[in-house]
């Protein structure tokens, strides 16, 4: 009897052994998934809020630029000339739109020479100030810089335009014009064209004469002429100065007058400019009866 009491207890001793270890792996289970189910012990990643970026200050632009026939000739832009006769006027026009600050513009603007060499030549630079009142974010501007090339040689040379909007001390992105300085028109490069005289010139009357000089050559290029010389059948031709200058795209003309031009002598007479080697007569009758 003693026997079968033990082998029960040992039986049941081995049964609630075995159920202690299944309710501790259940438990343990259940205890885990609480754990990592709990708010508590979440990892939270946060996302970085993006700052917005400045809008940067305005600046200036150049919207068109190259080489004028003549100063504040701004139409010449549209079909700008490529090259100048060594001894003319080197002439930039830019045409450009300036940041509007407080009802105003202020700016700076630079023109800079380099030869083909890449060496500085010259400098030169203007200021641009205007009164705004119509509420323009931008306004529109026209300049020009000119630049004497008598010193300077034949080649390729370029010209570089900056603008500094002083209001907000930005920079307009550089423009360059690239040019070539060219042999002067002479003699075997122009045509004369006489577009008006009088029909009849009386001596001591004044008059006026006007006449073109055209380049037939096949470049542009400029004339640098400074005196023409009046002959006479009889007397001693007369020299004159005059300002026979000017940049000619190749095909083109320019025009030149003589305003109330007159003479105590009358007969036959040249009009002569003798470095381009080109002229035309016109006679001096007897004053009025």
């Amino acid at each position: 009897m003693n026997r079968r009491n033990y082998i029960a207890i040992a039986g049941s001793s081995l049964t609630l052994l075995a159920g202690c270890t299944t309710g501790e792996e259940s438990t343990d289970g259940e205890t885990s998934t609480t754990a990592t189910d709990s708010p508590g012990t979440e990892s939270v990643t946060e996302t970085p809020t993006d700052t917005p970026t400045p809008e940067p200050d305005p600046k200036a632009t150049i919207t068109d630029a190259g080489l004028l026939r003549e100063r504040e000739r701004y139409t010449d832009l549209a079909r700008d000339i490529g090259s100048v006769g060594l001894g003319g006027e080197v002439i930039v026009g830019l045409e450009y739109e300036l940041p509007v600050k407080d009802g105003a513009v202020s700016a700076i603007i630079q023109a800079t020479v380099y030869d083909d060499d890449d060496t500085e030549l010259d400098r030169s630079s203007m200021d641009s100030d205007a009164v705004v009142q119509d509420g323009s974010a931008f306004v529109s501007h026209e300049g020009w810089f000119a630049f004497d090339t008598s010193d300077w040689h034949t080649g390729r040379y370029t010209i570089e335009l900056v603008i500094n909007a002083t209001e907000y001390g930005t920079t307009a992105d550089p423009v360059t014009v690239e040019f070539d300085i060219v042999e002067p028109l002479g003699e075997s490069d122009v045509a004369l064209e006489l577009v008006e005289k009088p029909n009849t010139i009386r001596v001591n009357e004044p008059f006026d004469l006007t006449y073109n000089i055209r380049n037939v050559s096949d470049r542009d290029s400029s004339l640098t002429v400074d005196a023409v010389v009046v002959d006479h059948e009889e007397v001693d031709a007369v020299e004159l100065e005059r300002d026979l200058s000017g940049n000619i795209p190749a095909g083109g003309r320019e025009q030149f007058s003589e305003v109330d031009f007159s003479t105590n002598v009358t007969g036959e007479f040249t009009y002569r400019i003798p470095e381009l080697g080109v002229g035309f007569p016109f006679t001096v009758e007897p004053p009025r009866d």
